[in-house]
């Protein structure tokens, strides 16, 4: 399922057909179409996912998808210092206001006037071969809603696929798929001629910690020394820039200084980010500063009395309350990150209690995870120990094993209010009648 996903994902507009890397989301259920917005998180720990995807399956589109977008980083996400910018605007500014996807977006007539002069027939052929590939039609598949004057265009996806292409011109695969990546070269070439949206020019510790780590692996799986140099250098970027004499991270790098003190997420990721860095280039100094990182994490988010990491340092400024996350959201949560550093340094040190804190922060959210398992992706599933409480679906291929589970009455349900009712009641020992829970089974 994850690689079905992940190339049903590669072949639509989500994914940048000319320039590599992914816009942030789509808004269509085609996922033609979308919110043309470029994050650095996205990017990098999308990347991680691909590089993952090509190791299980051996598939080379997923290596080749990766390599787009490290590059797409390395291109227009990388300070001239070494670390790595936030984001990428989707409007493109004009004289009336910004348009969304202008930059991206294209008709059948600009495809033609950029491949003018590339075969006898003035690049017509080549035009009509590439547009068919993606997408590029009159009708188009997109307009901004607030700029209707630039009319409809079209976002490019993989509209016919190379090998339906290979049968119809009757020539070998490996040269249709040539032709077809040099004129997406080409076609990448005027667009970047063309005006580009605006850049977010902050650099976070957190997010430069994810493509750290991105480049880092890249460099390891794909054997690229050019991706471990540019690890390097990020992570000699920050240590310049956003490392304290004390050894804790600033939590944001812009105009050339270094504000906000550090949170837990800058401190945890980062330093996964730098073992990533060791395992590729094996330079003990960066599995040392990930150790430093790891004593700074533990001395200031650990709250050894709830056995979790907390969000923000107790020098930070006074909230309300001091958060604790470990549901995921768009980035592994901190928890999670925290967790993690914990196993490493248990693994490459055997510090003490490094393995207890793991389990520990993993064991505080158990009961969420039970709960709500597709939230907790960073923490990963729970141990073997845990009961498992939620039935099987019903599966032609499973072994009928002749245990059948009795609903309970219409109305009734786990008065823990996590665990769905459809159970024998020596399963969830609390189970008792009660008003049922407005929330649906996950049976």
């Amino acid at each position: 399922m994850a690689l079905h996903t992940l190339r049903r994902m590669l072949s639509g507009g989500l994914h940048d057909q000319l320039g590599g890397g992914f816009h942030r989301y789509s808004v269509d259920d085609a996922w033609r179409v979308p919110h043309f917005e470029k994050m650095l998180y996205d990017n990098a720990q999308l990347t991680r996912t691909l590089l993952r995807a090509y190791q299980v399956s051996g598939d080379g589109a997923f290596a080749q998808a990766a390599r787009a977008a490290l590059e797409y980083l390395r291109r227009e996400m990388l300070a001239p210092q070494g670390g790595f910018y936030s984001a990428q605007d989707a409007d493109t500014p004009t004289p009336d206001g910004g348009v969304e996807g202008l930059t991206f977006t294209w008709t059948p007539a600009e495809v033609q006037a950029a491949l003018a002069g590339s075969g006898p027939d003035d690049g017509a052929a080549d035009a009509a071969l590439i547009a068919r590939h993606l997408g590029v039609t009159d009708p188009g598949n997109f307009e901004d809603p607030h700029q209707r004057a630039y009319g409809r265009r079209s976002v490019p996806f993989v509209a016919v696929p190379v090998p339906d292409l290979t049968a119809e011109l009757g020539q070998p695969e490996a040269d249709v798929q040539a032709r077809l990546d040099a004129l997406k070269a080409r076609l990448l070439t005027v667009r970047q001629a063309r005006t580009q949206p605006g850049t977010d020019d902050k650099v976070l510790t957190s997010w430069n910690g994810l493509a750290l780590a991105a480049f880092a692996d890249a460099a390891r799986i794909l054997r690229e020394p050019a991706y471990l140099e540019v690890a390097r250098r990020n992570a000699d970027f920050v240590r310049a820039h956003l490392r304290l004499p004390d050894g804790t991270l600033r939590h944001v790098w812009s105009g050339a200084q270094a504000r906000v003190d550090g949170l837990l997420e800058d401190h945890a990721l980062y330093a996964l980010g730098l073992v990533a860095l060791f395992q590729a280039g094996g330079d003990p100094a960066h599995l040392h500063w990930a150790r430093e990182l790891w004593q700074v994490t533990q001395r200031d988010f650990w709250n050894d009395g709830a056995g979790v990491f907390m969000a923000s340092g107790g020098q930070a400024e006074a909230l309300l309350t001091r958060q604790a996350q470990g549901f995921d959201s768009a980035v592994i949560s901190d928890n999670a990150a925290g967790a993690l550093l914990a196993l490493w340094m248990d693994r490459y040190f055997a510090l003490p209690g490094a393995g207890d804190t793991a389990r520990r922060t993993v064991e505080s959210f158990r009961l969420d995870m039970l709960a709500a398992t597709g939230g907790f992706g960073g923490c990963g599933r729970p141990p073997r120990s845990c009961t498992r409480r939620t039935p099987r679906s019903p599966s032609s291929a499973r072994r009928p094993s002749g245990r059948r589970w009795r609903p309970s009455r219409p109305g009734t349900h786990c008065r823990s209010r996590r665990w769905p009712s459809r159970r024998r009641a020596a399963t969830c020992r609390c189970w008792r009648p009660g008003p049922a829970a407005a929330w649906a089974s996950c049976a």
